[in-house]
């Protein structure tokens, strides 16, 4: 398996989950209960108690009161407002029936409203399943209904108690910003910018302070820093997009500092901290980080407010403490201020490459980004192909702006690689490959870059030695890149250097340690390596915290196989077929697994489906190859390999090292073909 172990898994759910526009319908009082949800700015005299009759809702340990607009788990608030927690209501007064994105969209969402629905819709859905645990794949609460919409399946207990005569005053809650949203002006962009910059260097000149004549701690003098997800304080919840993809650049940000003296954990394991109300002496237990920081952005307007604290996690101290609020009037006093922050002994401290003029980007273009990566991130083929809008949208407003053209360039690569293959990958590659060296064109110091052009010249070019330049630039520009680590392990992998590639899964788990990708993709290493017992226990250990990450049980199923032990094989591969929404990767394994255990019967059945829909859309020839290769059908499986050489499929420089294709892989006609894979010249 390649680089990309969270696809297989996360990529293919989306077509199981798409809802469809449905019928309008009509629920009594429940209009009411919205709007006293909603209403913004409530005078003392006029709350939400005298407004509407109170309906409460009970599920499970749950208690949902549609007046004072509060979810409350066995009697202790919850913190869901806004959006969420009107489609929760929605959800509730259908009881048990079918509605639509569509009947969404008209309820909750104004015409006129600047928020991209999917976006806001696909947030709002993810903040309300959060606060009650709850799964998309497993749902106890709110199920998906493909193509069609979404119900509560939870039985409900409805409470209509009479009118107090006393009402108690409630608290207003600005749920639903009634104004448009309005664009920052570029230069809010450079106060941005400033602002993180600012952030990081103090964060870093107090953590650096703290240490002098300090003896170092056992086993490293190493500090490590974990940056909690930024709170969204603006009125508007689909602003999150915006604060995630600040803390994800602060992460950056901070990790490019002093890599040597400075460790920062990946996004991929803070974001789980997310709304998760734990204390700092449990995040240091967890993670065993130094320092933890942690604030909020609000944002209105052409103002962002942004505030921020550096703790120490051995004694809770708060060790920094500053907040930014600014308009475009005041980009001076910033730049002014991280100038102060930079002087002296921290420009010699610190390794921070220099901004060099002309280089920010206008605001919209940057959000456009920001929202690019959020559905990126999401890695699934829908998902990717609204990041490629964003992003082609980032680059037509502001050509010269480098991460536009490496966020274009890593969809497409995600797009065409190994397990993925949706188009012909030769086509999909390409245009990676023109989006990375635009961006180095642009930017020659984006890590980001680098690591995209390093895969499209392992799956593409077949260009090793290459793949390995391009990726240990990557990391020697952001070595905290849990990225550019695990591709760096793919590549190691095709060069039959598996000491090494486990070498950098390690790195990227110690950098990523809640992350089930970084479990997973360690795991896949020592399997690899014929290291089947470090394996399996990887796995499980994965699967302990993430139970439903499909790619996995894919890993254990190989594992099984290789300890003979069949029917754990099955089985595991039918979960994962399960949890990745079918996809034509893992029915292709499940068919493999069949042939081999002499189970010819099923594997051919799956073997028809997959020609049948390779007829619709592009199909990749590997799934067929490796179908063939254990139904021994050698003929079909070698017809299948020249085509995946044809197209160009990364699975190619794979094919030295599968271990599915061990038993033929000395075969005269395989070694012919494997001396064909040669990178472009």
């Amino acid at each position: 398996m390649q680089e990309d172990e969270e696809s297989q898994c996360n990529g293919r759910q989306s077509r199981a989950q798409r809802t469809s526009l449905g019928n309008l319908f009509g629920v009594s009082n429940l209009s009411a209960d919205l709007n006293a949800a909603r209403i913004v700015g409530l005078s003392p005299a006029m709350t939400p108690d005298t407004a509407v009759p109170r309906t409460i809702y009970r599920f499970g340990v749950f208690e949902v009161d549609g007046r004072t607009g509060e979810l409350r788990k066995q009697g202790r608030p919850l913190k869901l407002r806004g959006r969420p927690f009107d489609i929760l209501l929605l959800l509730l007064a259908k009881r048990g029936d079918l509605i639509s994105r569509d009947e969404l969209r008209q309820q909750l969402w104004q015409a006129d409203t600047f928020v991209d629905f999917d976006h806001g819709l696909n947030s709002s859905m993810n903040r309300l399943r959060d606060a009650l645990g709850d799964s998309a794949e497993n749902p106890r609460f709110i199920e998906t209904l493909p193509k069609r919409g979404y119900r509560f399946i939870a039985p409900i207990d409805v409470v209509e108690p009479s009118p107090v005569a006393t009402p108690e005053a409630v608290e207003p809650l600005s749920i639903v910003d009634a104004q448009p949203h309005v664009a920052v002006s570029a230069p809010s962009r450079l106060v941005l910018l400033a602002a993180i910059g600012a952030l990081a260097i103090a964060v870093v000149v107090a953590a650096l302070y703290l240490r002098i004549g300090r003896p170092p701690q056992s086993g490293s003098s190493k500090m490590t820093l974990a940056v909690l997800p930024f709170e969204n304080l603006s009125s508007d919840p689909d602003q999150d997009f915006f604060s995630d993809g600040f803390t994800e650049e602060m992460i950056a940000e901070l990790g490019k500092l002093d890599p040597d003296h400075l460790g920062v954990i990946a996004r991929t394991t803070t974001r789980l901290y997310k709304n998760a109300k734990k204390n700092i002496g449990q995040i240091r237990q967890e993670l065993g980080v130094d320092y933890v920081l942690e604030g909020s952005i609000r944002r209105a307007a052409n103002r962002i407010r942004i505030t921020a604290q550096l703790v120490q996690t051995t004694d809770m101290t708060h060790l920094w403490a500053e907040s930014y609020d600014r308009d475009v009037s005041d980009v001076l006093a910033i730049q002014s201020e991280v100038a102060m922050k930079i002087a002296r002994s921290l420009t010699l401290a610190l390794r921070r490459p220099q901004i060099e003029p002309g280089q920010s980007p206008s605001f919209p273009a940057y959000e456009l980004c920001l929202r690019g990566r959020f559905f990126r991130e999401q890695a699934t083929e829908e998902s990717a192909r609204k990041a490629i809008e964003y992003f082609e949208r980032a680059v037509a407003l502001d050509p010269t702006y480098a991460p536009a053209h490496a966020g274009l360039a890593d969809c497409y690569r995600l797009l065409g690689a190994p397990g993925w293959e949706v188009e012909q990958p030769a086509d999909l590659l390409r245009k990676a490959k023109t989006g990375a060296e635009r961006a180095l064109a642009l930017d020659p110091q984006s890590s980001e870059a680098h690591a995209v052009l390093s895969m499209v010249k392992l799956d593409y070019e077949w260009d090793l030695p290459g793949s390995e330049r391009e990726i240990l630039e990557a990391i020697r520009l952001n070595p905290s890149s849990v990225q550019a680590h695990q591709y760096y392990s793919s590549t190691l992998t095709t060069m039959g250097r598996a000491d090494d590639a486990i070498r950098e899964a390690h790195r990227a788990m110690e950098l990523d340690p809640l992350s089930a990708t970084a479990g997973t993709s360690l795991a896949i290493r020592y399997w690899y390596a014929g290291r089947i017992d470090e394996a399996v226990a990887e796995f499980k250990k994965t699967l302990e915290t993430n139970p439903e990450f499909g790619v996995a049980h894919w890993g254990l199923a190989q594992c099984y196989r290789a300890r003979g032990d069949t029917p754990a094989e099955i089985e595991e591969l039918r979960r994962a077929v399960a949890l990745s929404g079918n996809s034509a990767y893992m029915r292709a394994h499940l068919a493999y697994g069949y042939a081999t255990s002499g189970d010819r019967a099923r594997a051919e059945v799956i073997q028809r489906e997959l020609e049948t829909e390779g007829r619709e859309r592009y199909a990749s020839p590997y799934h067929a190859a490796l179908i063939a290769a254990g139904l021994q059908d050698r003929e079909a499986m070698m017809k299948a390999l020249e085509r995946a050489l044809i197209d160009r499929s990364g699975w190619m420089v794979f094919l030295g090292v599968e271990p599915e294709f061990a038993r033929v892989r000395q075969l005269p006609e395989v070694q012919r073909l494997l001396a064909r894979v040669k990178p472009l010249s």
